[in-house]
């Protein structure tokens, strides 16, 4: 039997090893961030001095970004510089930003005239996460912080990504999960939504129907970069009273429109 005092120590070190865990990752992204504001490849040496770190914990976190791909390493005069996951990451992000920048006056003005919010959403993993929105006027009205994830499955705007990606990525984000039910519509069967997949391709649009939250209703088109790549959705959302069947088809239309002038100005011409 563990007295108190193992407790109290087995804690503590659980506590330390967290505590060494974040500051690791800390330093490693100061590495980063170094190399990132660096004109040309930095030594050893140089990296340790200009972060305060010993020699040794910089060989260790830069071995480790190394073999992450964050980090390389000249095999020449064996300076360090950013790796390709490094920026991947980067040009992620510039693209999300610059496609929310793009986005935005059009979502404003599909927002005003439809008097519904709209946002914009990328997929990431199996989530919809909102990069951009513009919301409604009225009083009862759906709202999504940016940054806000939501089940892709569950969701218009990352169903219609989700529709869009290649059969093998789609089995590895949906195939062994267990997919939960948030309300009575959402469909949590494999089958159903590869279903569902096929009927977002055939006609251009994914809907929401009460899925995902009751009494809430949302439709959304997919936005293509230059190359047609499927990279982000344009989603309306609001109360069910007030999209109703009767008005869903007038509403596609308007959703389906700025999601193509969203698509040119990334220089799509599909």
């Amino acid at each position: 039997m563990l007295d108190s005092g193992s407790v109290a120590s087995s804690k503590d070190e659980k506590s330390g090893r967290r505590s060494n865990m974040v500051l690791s990752v800390m330093k490693a992204l100061q590495l980063l961030e170094t190399l990132a504001s660096a004109s040309a490849g930095l030594a050893l040496g140089d990296l340790s001095r200009r972060n305060d770190l010993h020699p040794s914990t910089t060989h260790r976190l830069l071995h480790t970004l190394v073999e992450a791909g964050y980090v390389r390493q000249d095999l020449t005069d064996r300076n360090y510089h950013l790796g390709a996951g490094a920026l991947t990451l980067a040009a992620s992000a510039a693209r999300r930003l610059d496609t929310a920048t793009i986005a935005a006056p059009l979502l404003r003005q599909l927002a005003d005239a439809s008097q519904e919010t709209v946002g914009l959403v990328v997929l990431d993993g199996d989530d919809a996460i909102y990069v951009a929105q513009a919301e409604s006027n009225n009083t009862v009205r759906t709202s999504n912080s940016i940054g806000a994830r939501l089940p892709a499955y569950a969701n218009a705007g990352g169903k219609v990504l989700l529709a869009h990606l290649p059969p093998s990525r789609l089995m590895e984000l949906l195939g062994d999960a267990i997919l939960p039910s948030f309300t009575g519509n959402t469909l949590t069967d494999l089958d159903a939504l590869h279903v569902e997949f096929e009927r977002i391709r055939r006609r251009g649009y994914a809907v929401d129907d009460e899925e995902y939250e009751s009494g809430m209703r949302c439709v959304a088109a997919t936005v293509h970069d230059h190359s047609g790549a499927a990279v982000a959705s344009v989603i309306l959302s609001g109360p069910s009273t007030r999209i109703t069947i009767s008005r869903l088809g007038d509403l596609v239309q308007q959703v389906q429109q700025v999601a193509r002038e969203i698509s040119r100005a990334l220089g799509w011409r599909g």
